[in-house]
């Protein structure tokens, strides 16, 4: 049975999410809702999801992890079926789509200060 984990470092997201939305000043609140939107939909459909642990907590450490697999923000350890392949790469599409529109709906307030 595989292990799934779900990045939690704050500059390991901001490195790749937020430097592709140019949000550096709601780093944190779009990094959020993109991990919120990924777990939820991944645990809505039965995979269990953990936070990182141990190492994997810091960036060098989720960057050298010996994950079997990476799939957005999930480091997964053994082998997983292409059913719960699709919902984690769905649960990372879905997170990347939500933190885009929070994105969007953040930077008209940035402007107009």
């Amino acid at each position: 049975m595989a292990h799934i984990e779900f990045c939690t470092n704050a500059e390991w997201l901001i490195g790749g999410l937020c430097s592709d939305l140019d949000v550096e000043h709601w780093q944190e609140e779009v990094n959020r809702e993109y991990i919120d939107v990924a777990v939820r939909y991944a645990e809505d459909r039965g995979i269990e999801c953990n936070r990182a642990t141990g190492q994997r907590i810091l960036f060098h450490g989720w960057n050298g992890a010996h994950f079997d697999e990476r799939i957005g923000c999930f480091g997964i350890f053994g082998t997983i079926s292409n059913a719960e392949r699709k919902v984690l790469e769905s649960a990372d599409f879905l997170g990347y789509e939500a933190a885009e529109k929070l994105a969007e709906r953040l930077m008209p307030d940035y402007l107009d200060d």
